[in-house]
């Protein structure tokens, strides 16, 4: 009788093999029993391992395999008939390794490490059953016996074909990326733990540096202006912490030679060499800062002149109907400035006998672009009545369609009123010299040479000379000539004079 026993003395786990014969009397009775007892621990662990050993070899999702020394393929688990494209084992065992593998010379590479160090770890392009192939990734050893003589290898192999395709990919990325980055016009560079661990050559350029080293592991704070440096550190945090693109705002930078440059900085965070970082790009605005300036006291400038002369510009754009009006033109109409009207509101602020006549030039403008320039008045909101000058003309675009009008607008009424002065003093000579010819008007000589000095007295003179005036004339234009001295206020003994003849 044989039996298997398990004891645990000493909480140690024992296998003890029983071999059990028992001692008989003379009736056929059990007298005694003679027990065997062997130990047998170390095999049944053994038995164990192997058979976990072979499992974990079987089930493996790597591609598995052992060889003899002569590299002829003994074993192979079903990860590897699947990878390798075969229907079962039978079709790889007692094949040799090279017949898997696409090239000699990464077979002799490998088999030349496991010569020297016993193992082996690599890539290498592996060749299916149907001559296609895929990348391998496989880690390979010596397999000793207890003397240590070499008795076959062992590999596990894994499909790494997507892994090597992504990360040719990411290369392939990352070129174009640095190609991209090395030709932008814009500087580039990327912060990483506080650190400038990348810059592109415009960068070099914007901050003065001949080479990279100038600047690679320089603080980003070394190369902004310090009055920028609470917001910077903001704008990182937030980065960081919420993992946002810090919007683009004006900056001021130092270069290395001191001058301060003003440029506009963008920034997102992004994952570089497998580490958090940002990166940073900077714009050269100087020159558009300085454009801006200028067009600034040029505006200025214009602003002041249109001021002065009361005079503006306007445009309306015809897909919305509606005007654009400088600050001038809205100060003449007692608007306030960035008025934009209705083009229908903006014509309702001409006087009444008007109104018609802006609306058809306008028209005519707008749909034939007929331009225009004439004077008329408007009124104001306060009542004010002024005389002016608009003019206007069509815009058309690249297909010849009128989509906008454009023109100046100017208040003229001073230059109307002295006009009409100048007119009314011309009469106003012209009345005293008739007078004068006809010895109707007499004043001390202080103030006849003073009045016959007048170029355009002498003028009138000439004429007057030859025509002869009736006595109703003289008596209509002594009228005339008191009517006109009341208003313009002349000297009062020149207007006793008159008034007294």
């Amino acid at each position: 009788m044989k039996l298997w026993v398990f004891i645990v003395p000493k909480k140690d786990r024992v296998w003890i093999h029983v071999d059990a014969e028992p001692i008989l009397d003379s009736d056929g009775n059990v007298r005694q029993v003679v027990c065997t007892f062997v130990d047998f621990t170390t095999r049944k662990k053994a038995e164990e391992e192997l058979i976990l050993k072979n499992l974990v070899f079987e089930e493996s999702i790597a591609a598995n395999s052992i060889s003899d020394v002569n590299g002829i393929i003994t074993n192979i688990n079903s990860a590897f008939i699947k990878i390798w494209g075969y229907n079962n084992k039978e079709e790889v065992i007692g094949k040799p390794i090279s017949e898997f593998l696409e090239y000699e010379n990464e077979t002799a590479a490998i088999i030349n490490s496991l010569s020297i160090s016993g193992k082996y770890s690599g890539e290498y392009t592996a060749r299916k059953k149907d001559n296609s192939t895929f990348h391998a990734f496989s880690l390979a050893t010596v397999v000793y016996d207890n003397s240590g003589n070499i008795i076959g290898y062992q590999s596990s192999v894994q499909d790494i074909t997507a892994r090597h395709l992504a990360e040719s990919a990411l290369r392939e990325s990352e070129e174009k990326y640095r190609t991209l980055i090395e030709v932008s016009l814009d500087a580039i560079f990327i912060n990483q733990d506080n650190k400038i661990t990348y810059i592109n050559s415009s960068g070099l350029k914007l901050l003065g540096a001949e080479k990279p080293e100038q600047i690679l592991g320089k603080s980003p704070f070394d190369i902004f202006h310090p009055d920028f440096h609470k917001i910077i550190r903001k704008r990182i945090k937030d980065m960081i912490e919420k993992n946002s693109t810090a919007d683009l705002i004006e900056e001021k930078i130092i270069r290395l030679d001191g001058v301060v440059v003003d440029v506009e900085v963008a920034a997102t965070p992004f994952v570089f060499r497998n580490k958090k970082a940002l990166q940073v790009i900077l714009r050269d605005i100087t020159q558009r800062k300085k454009a801006e300036e200028t067009l600034k006291n040029s505006y200025t400038l214009l602003s002041t002149a249109g001021r002065v002369a009361k005079f503006g510009g306007w445009n309306v754009i015809m897909s919305e109907n509606r005007s654009y009006w400088s600050d001038e033109v809205a100060a003449i109409h007692e608007m306030p400035a960035g008025y934009c009207p209705l083009v229908s509101e903006g014509i309702s602020f001409y006087a009444p006998e008007f109104k018609d006549k802006i609306t058809k030039v306008f028209t005519e403008c707008s749909q034939n672009g007929i331009p225009y320039d004439e004077e008329m008045q408007i009124i104001t909101p306060s009542g004010k009545r002024l005389w002016v000058r608009t003019n206007g003309e069509a815009v058309r675009d690249k297909n010849g369609k009128i989509y906008k009008v454009q023109g100046f607008f100017q208040d003229i009424t001073e230059q109307r009123l002295k006009e009409k002065k100048g007119i009314m003093n011309k009469v106003l000579m012209m009345v005293m010299q008739e007078l004068f010819l006809t010895g109707e008007l007499v004043v001390n000589n202080e103030i006849t040479d003073r009045v016959r000095a007048n170029e355009e007295i002498q003028k009138l003179n000439n004429e007057l000379e030859e025509r002869a005036l009736t006595s109703e004339r003289i008596r209509s234009l002594r009228h005339s000539a008191i009517l006109f001295l009341t208003i313009y206020e002349p000297p009062s003994e020149l207007f006793t004079a008159i008034h007294e003849s």
